[in-house]
């Protein structure tokens, strides 16, 4: 990340961070658990942003947590208020994330962590593989690893559609 000011550009770089991040809770819980808690729980996306060893002692690293998350956010790949809780037969609750039209393919980590009181009593990990397939796989593809080319299909189409409706539209 790079800020501009008056005396120069300041950079920071993180080194690891998840992708997509999503965090739901019921209101209860969000009100109850302390920061600290949620930092420990992994469940925290400022602290999962982790810098160079060289700038984890930058006295503005609150500062640029902050503004990576916001990024992340206006990109939509963090959320922390889309996901609903739902309250089933027998105690269970189900999450129900959305996850980003722009998420990347890959394997993603999925925790379910259980509070009482303000400190976790259990939590469950699962795996979620994304895949994507068919058309919109090949079109994902080709829109990141060859721009060039899919803008000039994405060119021909349009000029393609529009000639046929104006076709079709003609009198």
């Amino acid at each position: 990340m790079i800020r501009r000011t008056a005396t120069g550009d300041q950079t920071i770089d993180f080194v690891a961070a998840p992708l997509v991040f999503a965090v739901g809770a019921e209101p209860q819980v969000a009100a109850s658990v302390a920061p600290e808690v949620m930092i420990q729980a992994g469940l925290n996306a400022q602290a999962s942003a982790m810098p160079r060893s060289d700038q984890l002692m930058s006295p503005d690293l609150d500062l640029w947590r902050a503004a990576f998350v916001d990024l992340k956010m206006t990109e939509g790949l963090y959320s922390f208020s889309d996901t609903t809780i739902e309250r089933l037969d027998g105690g269970l609750r189900r999450a129900k994330i959305i996850l980003p039209l722009n998420a990347p393919p890959g394997e993603y980590r999925i925790r379910a962590v259980a509070f009482r009181n303000g400190a976790p009593v259990g939590e469950s990990e699962q795996v979620l593989t994304l895949v994507r397939s068919g058309l919109d796989a090949t079109l994902f593809d080709l829109s990141r690893q060859h721009g060039l080319i899919y803008g000039i299909v994405a060119v021909l189409l349009g000029a393609c559609v529009g000639g046929v409706a104006a076709w079709f539209g003609r009198k």
